[in-house]
């Protein structure tokens, strides 16, 4: 993995689960001193990271993390940064670093995909129509935001993908990048006049990523996202004083995990039904898991089935554990734009591709998603 070789100092500015889960696996591949805001837990008052490595120090407010840097700068005037940051919030950047004199020359910054908002943002901001003239905008406004940082404002933050086209400063870390290819031709021009450019678009997978530091950091990973907890049956799961480890691992079958929802009308009707036919569809060979959406309280679930800790996000249970898994699918959500393609799925509420949300049907229509099972209505 490539990282800016001047780093003095490294800050990972968390404001959404998947972001969070890159930057935690690759708080351990260093020991650079660094500091961590979680700007946004996956619900309320619960965090993404439970423990964290001694080198990084948590902070609890911008105030706090600009003032961090500040004293940073005081004693040390020409330390060099790394910036990790939700590429939605990628001005946040200009914001704590040029703010406190920190040139181009002394960070670079590395943009992580929000996930599925990075994608449907990127299409709904560079179509067809007027995609060509708010490139040509946002390459202005962000040269404009680079030279006055402390002009920004939120509305600025949805020119995301552009820093790492400017600047050799920046990066993009992108599960997929390509749903972000246009046919816009403008931009196609821009980058194919750029190639160096183009190559700051990182491919980065998730689980390919995991996958490839898992056998030194394993168990470290498992306490830092809190897989090592023993669930209570009052944390709304089935699993009694178990670790989910210990619960994979009672049986040797591979595993089935479902996907839940939260706004569906009639929805834990809907939701057996569909439990009942994924169970008829793949058999007794499998053991089976159900995911809560964690807005979701869990009622009614089949009895036959265990129900898996909803604060814990899929993405970094099959990271984790993905030997175990065979199926991953249920009600459509972002999850599925966060597995890689080898992981078999299966949709509910679809009985083709054209049923798929976007950006999800766009990963179909260009084969991302892999082997794909359908379940109409």
């Amino acid at each position: 993995m490539k990282r800016y070789k001047k780093t003095c100092y490294v800050v990972y500015w968390d404001s959404a689960t998947l972001p969070t889960l890159y930057m935690g696996i690759h708080m351990v591949t260093h020991t650079k001193p660094s500091l961590l805001i979680q700007g946004k837990s996956i619900t309320a008052n619960r965090k993404t990271l439970y423990h964290l490595p001694s080198h990084v120090t948590e902070v609890f407010s911008e105030d706090e993390l600009f003032r961090e840097i500040q004293k940073i700068t005081e004693t040390n005037p020409d330390a060099t940064f790394t910036f990790y940051v939700n590429d939605l919030r990628n001005h946040r950047i200009e914001y704590f670093l040029m703010n406190n004199g920190i040139d181009q020359s002394r960070f670079q910054g590395v943009l992580i995909t929000d996930g599925t908002a990075s994608y449907t943002r990127f299409d709904q901001r560079y179509n067809k129509e007027t995609g060509g003239t708010q490139w040509n905008n946002d390459l202005q406004l962000v040269k404009s935001l680079v030279a006055k940082p402390y002009t920004i404002e939120k509305k600025d933050y949805n020119a995301f993908c552009v820093p790492p086209y400017l600047y050799s400063n920046y990066v993009f870390w992108l599960a997929w990048p390509e749903l972000v290819d246009t046919i816009v031709p403008e931009i196609a021009s821009d980058f194919q006049k750029n190639p160096e450019a183009r190559a700051r678009y990182y491919k980065i997978d998730l689980y390919a990523y995991a996958q490839s530091l898992l056998p030194v950091y394993k168990n470290t990973y498992v306490k830092m996202f809190g897989l090592d907890k023993k669930w209570q049956l009052s944390d709304q799961t089935t699993l009694d004083n178990k670790t989910i480890e210990e619960v994979f691992n009672q049986s040797p079958k591979k595993k089935i995990i479902i996907l839940g929802s939260h706004r569906i009308e009639n929805y834990e009707q809907r939701r057996n039904d569909y439990i009942k036919k994924t169970q008829q569809k793949y058999g007794k060979e499998y053991d089976y898991f159900y995911k809560p959406h964690p807005a979701s309280p869990i009622q009614d679930v089949p009895s036959d089935i265990d129900v898996l800790p909803h604060l814990i996000p899929t993405e970094i249970i099959y990271t984790l554990y993905a030997d175990n898994i065979e199926y991953i699918g249920g009600f459509q959500s972002s999850v599925f734009m966060n597995l890689p393609q080898m992981t078999k799925k299966f949709f509910y509420m679809a009985s083709s591709g054209n049923d798929l949300i976007t950006p999800i049907d766009k990963m179909y229509d260009l084969g991302l998603l892999g082997q794909v099972d359908f379940f109409s209505q």
